[in-house]
């Protein structure tokens, strides 16, 4: 999301499902030791869109949002 390279969105999408966590982490907000919380918020910062996707949202839900940001991506071929 920094550097502004959206030629990596959709390998962000496929990271909202990655289940790993980073033991040891002590980041200030919850989730932020999880791929799933930093992939979003790439996400959010590179297409200025949010799907309602939550890295703690039970699988449905987060599978639910994920399906939106596919369909958002198909709808913005050009990036």
């Amino acid at each position: 999301g920094e550097m502004s390279d959206r030629s990596v969105v959709q390998d962000l999408i496929l990271a909202l499902k990655d289940p790993s966590e980073h033991e040891g982490a002590n980041y200030p907000k919850p989730g932020m030791n999880t791929t799933r919380w930093w992939a979003n918020e790439s996400l959010k910062k590179l297409t200025g869109h949010d799907t309602g996707y939550r890295w703690d949202a039970p699988p449905a839900e987060r599978d639910h949002a994920i399906q939106k940001w596919v369909v958002w991506m198909k709808g913005n071929a050009g990036i």
